[in-house]
């Protein structure tokens, strides 16, 4: 019998269990864990103390440890911890996997997988503050470059990452998001909708849907003023914004103002999952008009509950959509709102593709292709450490 594989799961990045971003993308992977056989593996969580570790719906099907460092009230305090005394807590690991690029273990003395999810920090550096710029394209090139394994969540974020550095090809392995399957069913009794600044929503209304932080790289003020023109025409449409503010945000909603549109848009902040399933059911389109996605992960949410797209014809986006989504040039406002009469004209025909495409992002396959290259690499040197 195979000795098991012991698999570091590194999550001391996270400060908080808000269903978001990275949390998501593994909460998504421990969940489809559990449907696998994960008799080879003895899993060693680690994760800041005070963080709800049920929030990441951790695998019931094997042998477990969690091991808790202490909380953090800043970044710069877990980084310089990270570097130093982290390394008094681990464990002996077959493999360390990181989920992202700005947590970087980086003396680990074994092997090391990391997933770099997209190359936002080199291809829109203003989005981040000096300093956070530059540690974070900093860590990412120091995770290439000592990882024995990269990750990555499409083709074309694989594309952008040869292009930035040097790195070999056959280093870096192509796992798509995905969905799971339990998050699709669960939403028929949700009908009161409430936003966060108490504004009760209107599920019969026909709506189109964005789920995005709000900040200048996801292109909302561009989908305000796009769908302006369309609604000049097409008045019995709304447009539901989901997502917490981010940088800069308070141009949008001076955006918003400009335009008058306060009756037929509505920003709803963020909400937790089974309201936002709900939004998901009952509307007649997702939008989502990025300037740069390393995935794009509401267009595949749409998909799940067979909702088409209108998307970015950039980035990993045309990937993600295939046929089943509207393409539109996510720097021109008119060919957004052209997107928007297209899509009523094709709504039926886009929905017909979802089936298809949703194929390629099986939770089953992808999982499966992540399991197996963790035991592969098992078998391989390590690659040689910063020391």
């Amino acid at each position: 019998m195979s000795a098991k594989i012991r698999l570091g799961i590194n999550l001391i990045a996270f400060h908080e269990t808000k269903a978001i971003g990275t949390l998501v993308f593994m909460r998504r992977l421990f969940i489809e864990m559990s449907q696998m056989d994960m008799s080879r593996f003895h899993l060693l969580i680690y994760i800041q103390k005070g963080i709800d570790i049920q929030a990441f719906c951790l695998p019931n099907n094997c042998e477990q440890e969690i091991i808790h460092v202490p909380h953090f009230q800043s970044s710069i305090a877990r980084i310089l911890f990270e570097q130093t005394l982290f390394y008094g807590y681990l464990q002996k690991m077959d493999v360390f996997y990181t989920p992202s690029s700005i947590s970087l273990p980086l003396f680990a003395r074994c092997k090391k997988v990391f997933t770099v999810h997209d190359m936002v920090p080199f291809v829109f550096p203003k989005k981040y503050s000096w300093f956070r710029r530059k540690y974070i394209q900093l860590t990412t090139r120091l995770c290439l470059h000592i990882g024995d394994k990269i990750i990555t969540v499409s083709e074309n974020s694989k594309k952008d990452i040869l292009s930035f550095t040097d790195i070999c090809s056959d280093k870096i392995a192509v796992i798509y998001n995905f969905i799971t399957d339990g998050e699709t069913i669960t939403t028929t009794g949700t009908s009161d909708i409430v936003t966060t600044d108490g504004t009760h929503l209107d599920l019969h209304q026909t709506y189109f849907l964005t789920v995005s932080t709000l900040h200048p790289a996801k292109n909302i003020e561009g989908l305000l003023e796009a769908f302006s023109l369309f609604s000049r025409d097409n008045p019995e449409y709304w447009l539901y914004i989901v997502g917490n503010r981010g940088w800069n945000y308070q141009s949008i909603f001076n955006k918003a103002s400009e335009l008058k549109l306060h009756d037929r848009i509505v920003f709803t902040g963020y909400l937790d999952d089974l309201a936002l399933a709900a939004l998901y059911r009952h509307c007649y389109g997702v939008v989502y008009v990025s300037f740069y996605e390393g995935f794009g992960i509401p267009p595949l949410e749409g998909f799940y509950h067979g909702k088409s797209c209108i998307t970015s014809n950039n980035s990993s986006l045309p990937e993600v959509v295939g046929n089943a989504g509207i393409l539109v040039d996510p720097y021109n406002i008119y060919s957004i709102a052209e997107g928007f009469k297209q899509f009523t004209l094709q709504h039926s025909i886009l929905e017909r593709e979802i089936s298809s495409q949703i194929v390629k992002f099986s939770a089953a396959k992808q999982t499966s292709a992540f399991l197996d290259l963790l035991k592969t690499i098992t078998s391989k040197p390590a690659h040689k450490d910063l020391t």
